[in-house]
């Protein structure tokens, strides 16, 4: 029976919060490939294929694959073993639950997996979102803002998976503080004869 080597090369080439699109190099006198889930503990024949788009995923978890070549009944050799990570799925339903003119509090939706969140604020001068604060919980309360004023944060779902913090898409959200009370407006009556 023929000798087939494992494949020279196997990487992940796509992810979403749901797939994973797995590609290889071809092997010389392979007829096909079978790929194993680590998860699901099962071989996907995908014929002459070198690439793979593994569907129906749970966000921001971790999966293991193995990808043998075969001609025939003849089994190759296996690679080894590649494990690939989902996205994080990103935060929904952010809103404004409290706004002074000085502060401003926001929540959004749990998502599920993740261990804490990341909070941006948007820096006007430098145009760009800068990290604000991380939390654990799922609503931030800001202070010292300008009244009257609107600003734009982001919220990112953070999971750390083997060391390594995997941050989701983000959602972002603009917020207007409140007019400051006018002040000193004191009454004064002249009195008239």
């Amino acid at each position: 029976s023929p000798y087939l080597k494992a494949t020279s090369t196997f990487v992940l080439k796509d992810v979403t919060t749901s797939t994973l699109k797995l590609s290889w190099a071809k092997v010389t006198g392979a007829k096909g490939y079978e790929v194993y889930n680590t998860v699901t503990k099962k071989w996907t024949n995908v014929k002459t294929a070198t690439t793979l788009t593994v569907k129906s995923l749970k966000a921001g978890t971790k999966y293991g694959f193995i990808v043998r070549p075969y001609s025939g009944s003849y089994k190759g050799t296996k690679s080894a073993t590649r494990y690939y990570t989902t996205k994080t799925s990103t935060p929904s339903g952010v809103k404004v639950t409290a706004a002074t003119n000085s502060s401003v509090t926001f929540s959004w939706s749990k998502v599920t997996g993740a261990n804490s969140y990341n909070v941006y604020k948007y820096n006007t001068s430098k145009k760009a979102y800068e990290l604000y604060k991380n939390v654990t919980g799922t609503s931030i309360t800001v202070k010292s803002l300008k009244s009257a004023a609107a600003y734009h944060f982001a919220v990112r779902a953070v999971k750390t998976v083997d060391g390594k913090k995997l941050l989701s898409s983000s959602k972002t959200v603009k917020i207007v503080t409140k007019p400051s009370a006018v002040t000193g407006l004191a009454a004064s009556v002249t009195a008239s004869s």
